[in-house]
Parts: C-alpha cells; structure tokens; sequence
C-alpha cells in the first residue's frame, strides 16, 4: 500500500515524514499570457533512475523542472507515489540551480555544517559525521576550507548538489549542473550524479546541454522537448533508432546527444525530421500509462488528508544560533578588511581634525551645531545605503532555504537585522569616542553616553528605512536615486544650510518633518545642556541672549532653532523605527510569498467548471480535487 512508501528522516520529535519518489505527471502544460511554453505531456520517474531531459533553449526543461517541485503555475496532474503535493514534501525534493546559490566568503564545510547543524543539532557528532561522509562522497575534502569564491566552478556546483542530500531527498531535481563546465569538471558532476542514482535512495532528472558521450551514456532514460512538446521519452539507448526511423542519418563522426540535438537546431536536419511522428509514439506510451495513472490515484485517495509535519523542525533558539554566527562572520569580515579599516580610520581622523579642541564661545555654540550635522550625517549615510543592499545578497540562498523550511522568516529577519548590530556598531562607537572628546562636544561624561546611544539610535533608524527599499524588492537603481533625493531633503531641510524661521509658513511641515533634523535637535541640545558660552562679541552681529556677555545652553538652541522637546524627538524615532521595521518585515515576506507558501495555485487548474479529465475515462469533480491538494 502507499504507506509502505514513507520513511522517516531525523530522529526524536524532529522526525518528518518524507516520500520515496515514484512520480507521474499527466496533461501537464504551462500557460503564460499569449503563448503556451510547455505543452500538455505525461511522464514518470521511477525510484533509482536518472533521467536526462534535453532540448534547445527555450523548449521548456526548466519550466518543466519547475512545475515538479511546484515553483510554477501549471495546469494538469503531478503525483507523489500518488499523493497531491504538499509543503513536506519539500524537504524529500533536491533542486540545484543553474546558478550556484552558496555564501561566496563560506567555505565548503562551513555551508554544509550549517544546514547539518540546523537539521541533526549544533555541534553533534551526527551533523559532523555527515559533513565529512559528504564532503568526502563528492571530492571536496581538499576545497573544505577555502573559501568557496576560491574554488573551481565543478567543486561548487558538487556542494551545491550535497547542500541538497543533507535532507536525505528522495528525488534530486538538476538544471543543467554541468553548465559553464569544461568536459572534465562536467564528467566529474555527472559521475557524482550517477552515484547517487545507484544508490537507489535517490531518482535523479537533470536538464542537461550537449553532453559528450560518456556522460550521455550515464543517464539511464531520455525526456526530450521541443517547442515546448516531448517529442522522445524512454531509454537513452533507443533515441538513436527512434531518430533514424522518423529523421536524417546520422553521420559517423557524431556522436549519438550531438545527433540528435542537430536534428532539433539545424535547420537543413529539422526538415527532414519527422516531429509529429515522433509526438505520436510519445502519444501512444502515455496512453499506456493511463491505467497505472488511474489506479496509483485511486487507491492514494484516502491518503490525501494527512496532516502535514512541521516545517521547521529545529528549535527557534538554534535556527537563531546558527544565522547570527553565519551572517555575523559575513559582517565581521566585511566590516574589518583592509579597506573597510583605512575607510573608518579616514572618516574619523578628517573631522576630528576639522573640530579639533572646541571652545565655549558663542561662536563655538553654531561649530558644535554643525558638529552634529556632521555626526549625524555620517551615520545616516553608511547604514542607509548598507540597510538598501543587504537583503538583495541575501535573497537567492534566503529564497532556496525557505522553500525547503530550513527557518523561517522571522528567524533570518531578527538574526539578520538585529542581532548584528552590536557588531554593526563597532565602527560608531570608536569614532563617536574619538570625535566627541577629540572636540570637547561637551565635558560630561553623560553626555557623552547619551550621544552615543543616539547614534545608535539613529543608525537603526535609518538602517530600516534603507531596509525598506531593500524589502519591497526594488531595483538597485531605483533605490540609488530615492536614497539620493532623500538625502538632500534631509540635509537641505537641516537648519544648517537656511534659517528655518524665514521658510514660508505654508512649507514649515517640511522642517518639522524632517527626522534628520530630530535627531540634531535632540544631539545639540545633550551636549548643550547646562553649559554656558561666553560672548565674544556684542552689538547687531551677537546672538539673542548675549546682552549680558554670557549665552546659556537655551539661549543657543533658540537662537540656532532646534529647541524641540527631547521627549517628542525620541518618540519620534522610535516610532519611525518599529514601523520602518515591521513594515521592512511585511514587504519582504511578501516578496518571499512563493518561496514560504509554495506557489499558489499550483495544484491542478480546472479546465472546466466543476471537473477535469485526468487520463481516459477518469473524472474527478473539482470539489475531491481541491481536496487532495494540500498548500
């Protein structure tokens, strides 16, 4: 019976029910607006094999690929040892990428560990047992320790496919691993491929782009496509007769994959090749298949209501562990490279010598105001375009993660976005120190803490602002010239550059809006507050306050106009921050929908209202179907 099919992987309360993959598909096609990219087909993949599907470019593999591990709407019928898909299954789903999905700055065993760690515990003897039985079944042991940026394109797309097997997959799903590859490196992928399949734990499908013959002859069956149609489907041993019976001869200095991809781009070759004859053999074995259809779907029909595991088997504490120390040792190295020093060691010296030994004049009252532009500006800028960029990294290996529930998103979003700031503020706090008491801000040692905590401050804030832009998935460029635009609102709307009491009154929501100049209004007057500054001078050019040869510290905020409620200020940008934050987080789930809810939709569409015809014969209403489709 289908329950003689499910195995159980992890151990203890982490268990999850995972499936042997035998996999059918009937009457599957892809539809997008105008055109129709995968044209109504059927197939199967059997436990052990490994399949090669091939085709030109554009004849629909990856899409096909796709709609199996169910990252694409489609229409028709896909079954699991007869059984809907569903979220668990996921994690019994291998899929490399055409494009290598790893952290470049990790090494080989740091990104396996991590996803050993996330599933067996961290540090347990299990998660290294099989980072070392991986690393060694796939040839990385010499590329352990390199940082992946370092080694060859061949050793990252063999991690990339044993990034797949630490969830024990039953089904391992390939586009095109050998892509890029020089003979050598694919030969050395396809054999690790092969390995895996004769096993017998894995079923294998791999798009693949004119193989050479020795990795043609690896595969065990052919799904070939064109224009979006299979036109081949069975053994890789009789597409050669198969062509030659409805097709061109082949010329003896071809090799057989060489052959019949000439038949489908060659123009001279694709006239003499028979197309619909060989759709109409594929039309005949899929008539066959009906019956093994019907009955593996009737008898999983009681099977499709149950209940679903957990997709994040690990405890929340440890998937948190893991993502600070992942992203943190990505943090710290970017933040404590040579060029990252000799940048910070140049933005604090310049200013420091700028404002080097303030005194307490009036004079010195306008040099401490525009002190704080500066402090304030400074970190506004570097997290602001830090916060805009950080999620873009991040998105292809966070995306790929969370379809296999390895976490979920609450837990990158918080190790990410906050418990990274203490590091993130090494480089403030050492050039506030060095800037506040190089300059004689101010002699209070309280002041000086109360300053530095509103950097911080403000570094959040403005970080999540950068966040949002960097959540809601908009374009690099288009971020750039927002930033840009908000920048110099902010910086012409400081005070600094305009008396803000000669603005027109119709525009005052500008300046009392600006949450830049908030946070200057709140710093000055930290390091103004009970200190008082001699008069240099007197008469029309002295500021309102001196007549009596001594301006107070609420003299000089009145007279330089930032004399705004320390309590409204803070409230300010707290609420600026919580809702820049939370609204970050919004935009980015829903940016990630896909990737966390699987894709919507993606179970059969009805082809008509209230039932579909699945096979010969077989009629099941739409109400049963919607049953048995578990998102």
């Amino acid at each position: 019976n289908i329950s003689s099919s499910r195995i159980l992987r992890g151990s203890g309360s982490r268990a999850v029910c995972c499936f042997t993959m035998n996999v059918e598909w009937r009457n599957l096609a892809v539809d997008v607006p105008g055109k129709r990219i995968l044209l109504p087909c059927h197939g199967s993949l059997n436990p052990g094999k490994m399949v090669a599907l091939m085709g030109p470019s554009g004849s629909g593999k990856t899409t096909l690929l796709n709609c199996i591990r169910h990252d694409q709407h489609y229409s028709g019928d896909i079954r699991f040892d007869g059984c809907r898909f569903s979220q668990e299954m996921r994690q019994a789903i291998g899929f490399v990428d055409q494009d290598d999905i790893v952290m470049p700055q990790q090494t080989p065993r740091e990104s396996l560990r991590f996803l050993a760690e996330l599933r067996f515990g961290i540090g347990t003897a299990e998660a290294i047992a099989r980072v070392g039985d991986l690393l060694t079944s796939l040839r990385l042991v010499d590329a352990a320790d390199r940082a992946i940026a370092c080694i060859s394109g061949g050793q990252r797309k063999r991690l990339c496919i044993a990034r797949e097997l630490l969830s024990d997959p039953s089904l391992l799903l390939c586009d095109e691993p050998t892509s890029g590859l020089d003979s050598s490196m694919a030969q050395q992928v396809v054999s690790s491929l092969r390995g895996l399949s004769d096993s017998g734990n894995v079923s294998v499908m791999s798009s693949i782009h004119q193989p050479s013959s020795s990795i043609f002859e690896q595969f065990d069956d052919l799904l070939l496509l064109k224009d979006g149609a299979v036109i081949y489907w069975g053994p890789t041993t009789g597409v050669e007769q198969a062509f030659l019976s409805h097709g061109p001869s082949r010329n003896p200095s071809q090799s057989v994959s060489e052959y019949i991809m000439d038949c489908l781009v060659q123009d001279h070759m694709v006239m003499q090749l028979g197309v619909d004859d060989l759709r109409a053999v594929v039309d005949k074995q899929a008539a066959l298949m009906s019956d093994l259809v019907t009955i593996s779907q009737t008898r999983s029909a009681n099977d499709s209501q149950r209940s679903a595991s957990s997709r994040y088997n690990a405890p929340f504490g440890r998937q948190l562990v893991l993502l600070l120390q992942r992203h943190g040792k990505h943090v710290a190295r970017g933040m404590f490279d040579k060029q990252s020093i000799i940048l910070n060691v140049g933005i604090t010296v310049i200013p420091c010598l700028l404002w080097l030994q303030l005194d307490y004049t009036d004079e010195d009252a306008r040099s401490r105001f525009t002190a704080c532009i500066w402090t304030l500006g400074t970190w506004l800028f570097f997290p602001l375009f830090g916060g805009m960029t950080l999620f873009l990294a991040d998105r292809p290996m966070v995306s790929k993660e969370l379809k296999v529930g390895c976490y979920p998103l609450s837990a990158y979003y918080v190790a990410r976005t906050l418990l990274t700031l203490p590091l993130e503020f090494v480089w403030p706090t050492l050039w506030v120190t060095c800037f506040f008491w190089a300059t004689r801000l101010s002699p209070s040692p309280i002041a000086y803490i109360l300053v530095l905590l509103l950097v911080y401050l403000n570094y959040t804030v403005f970080q999540s602002v950068g966040l949002l832009m960097s959540a809601s998935n908009m374009p690099l460029s288009r971020a750039n010239t927002v930033s840009l635009l908000l920048i110099t609102y902010l910086f012409a709307w400081s005070g600094l550059m305009m008396d803000m009491s000669r603005v027109p009154g119709w525009l005052h929501w500008a300046s009392d809006g600006n949450i830049y100049a908030v946070s200057i209004s709140l710093m000055f007057r930290i390091i103004t507050e009970d200190v008082d500054y001699t008069c240099s001078r007197n008469g029309s050019g002295s500021p309102e306050g001196c007549s009596d040869g001594v301006l107070t510290s609420t003299e000089a905020r009145r007279w330089l106009g930032v004399d705004r409620s320390p309590l409204l200020c803070v409230l300010s940008l707290v609420l600026l921050l919580v809702l820049c934050r939370l609204l970050s987080f919004a935009l980015l789930r829903y940016s990630l929908r896909d990737a966390i809810d699987g894709v919507r939709c993606a179970c059969p569409q009805q082809q008509a209202k209230g039932s579909e015809s699945i096979g010969n014969g077989h009629i099941k209403s739409e109400d049963a179907d919607v049953q048995e489709c578990v998102l």
